[in-house]
């Protein structure tokens, strides 16, 4: 609490432990397993799966800023980041709930199968469902979930919301395969999260390994100054046009946003999640779509995606 006043971080950060994969993956892909392949004491700052490594080799940062975070966080580290520690360190800054967030996702690769792609997924929920364990009604979660197959990431939506208690979905806002957020073929996991009733939450992470990621523009350029300092709000814009323009936000029950139903925000995109949900409201409400009756939900949701969806090609 700060000033009298509750205080809420809707995307708090957590460090990944460097046995995480070992001990939470499923054991049918113990041979790719992501691995720690460089730490800076007890940060993991390098994952290698296969042949791919997170974050993806793009210059390194500020050296100064790295070295203040070492010295702020030099507490937190001899505790190897754990649970009690990410507590302490909402005592510090004054936060009474926080929603979880990944740091390092290592499902950003267009050529992974979907089923591996979703295994990484749950891994990391089945781990952030551990970590918060200590204090539930303090530390919420996002679930991790991938574009790779959404059928499977409204699965692992759907486990994580009833099984883990988790409060709203994560991904990265940028195409799968060229499959933009808008196409038809993503509508299972929006349909799902409206009968959830849980808010979906766009987070880029300049490290994708896609042919249509932003970041490619600065390959032979390497600065994560600005890979990371444009990378973000630019997906985030395109996010924003996919599901406003492109029709999702249309579909779904857009016009009873006090009811939280089809919310989505932004994270990290240099505004505010509030400002970019304030913003599709108003875009949502300007399209003129048929609005179906409030009682509907579960399984005639899911139709009424097909039958009311309007939507841009592409």
């Amino acid at each position: 609490m700060k000033a009298g006043f509750r205080v809420l971080d809707s995307d708090l950060h957590v460090i990944e432990p460097s046995d995480l994969y070992d001990r939470y993956l499923d054991p049918k892909f113990r041979d790719r397993t992501p691995r720690p392949t460089a730490t800076r004491g007890a940060y993991t700052s390098q994952w290698t799966v296969g042949d791919f490594t997170f974050p993806r080799p793009l210059g390194r940062g500020r050296v100064d800023a790295e070295k203040r975070a070492a010295a702020v966080l030099k507490d937190y580290a001899a505790a190897r980041f754990d649970s009690a520690s990410q507590q302490r360190a909402m005592d510090v800054e004054g936060l009474d709930v926080a929603v979880l967030f990944r740091t390092l996702p290592v499902v950003c690769v267009d050529a992974f199968e979907p089923a591996f792609a979703s295994a990484l997924c749950r891994a990391w929920n089945d781990w952030a469902a551990d970590f918060r364990r200590p204090a539930p009604g303090r530390m919420h979660a996002a679930a991790l979930v991938t574009l790779h197959d959404a059928t499977l990431a409204a699965e692992e939506l759907s486990r994580s919301v009833k099984e883990l208690g988790f409060v709203a979905a994560q991904m990265m806002p940028n195409p799968v395969n060229g499959v933009n957020l808008h196409d038809p073929r993503m509508d299972p996991l929006w349909a799902e999260a409206e009968r959830l009733n849980v808010p979906i939450c766009f987070h880029p992470a300049p490290n994708n390994y896609s042919d249509t990621h932003f970041v490619n523009r600065y390959l032979t350029a390497p600065s994560t100054t600005i890979a990371g300092g444009l990378n973000n709000p630019v997906e985030l814009m395109a996010a924003v046009a996919s599901m406003t323009a492109g029709g999702v936000l249309a579909a779904s029950r857009a016009y009873a946003w006090r009811s939280s139903r089809a919310t989505a925000a932004g994270c990290r995109g240099s505004c505010g999640g509030s400002t970019s949900t304030g913003q599709w409201r108003r875009a949502a409400r300007r399209r003129s779509c048929r609005r179906r009756p409030a009682s509907i939900s579960g399984a005639s949701a899911s139709s009424a995606w097909t039958r009311t969806r309007t939507r841009s090609s592409g």
